[in-house]
């Protein structure tokens, strides 16, 4: 698969995951996230590891987040891809303050 090919399958996972977390939309949220996920991010607990305690991390997130345009809003994502790895990294705007946002998906999972 081409490298453009495969820079756009990783922008639309990061499109499709930020709309899912604007429209608050659990599943999409989840989506595309492996069993066994070992996520660190603020607020407490600095470390969720899989999928449950990630999934809290959301239902809070949820719980403060107003949604809609502006609430979690993906910027200056660079992505580089090839035909085996992916890696990518952006600036997430929630309610006017920036997180950073870096992922590396397995392998071939592109899609």
């Amino acid at each position: 698969m081409p490298r453009k090919s495969n820079e756009r399958q990783i922008r639309k996972l990061v499109e499709d995951w930020a709309n899912a977390v604007r429209t608050k939309d659990m599943e999409g949220a989840l989506a595309n996230h492996a069993d066994d996920i070992l996520m660190f991010d603020l607020p407490m607990p600095l470390q969720s590891q899989g999928m449950k305690e990630y999934e809290k991390t959301w239902e809070l997130f949820f719980d403060h987040s107003p949604g809609g345009s502006g609430s979690f809003d993906v910027t200056e994502l660079r992505i580089v891809a090839s035909e085996a790895v992916a890696y990518c990294h952006a600036l997430v705007n929630i309610f006017d303050s920036k997180a950073r946002l870096i992922c590396q998906p397995e392998g071939h999972r592109l899609a």
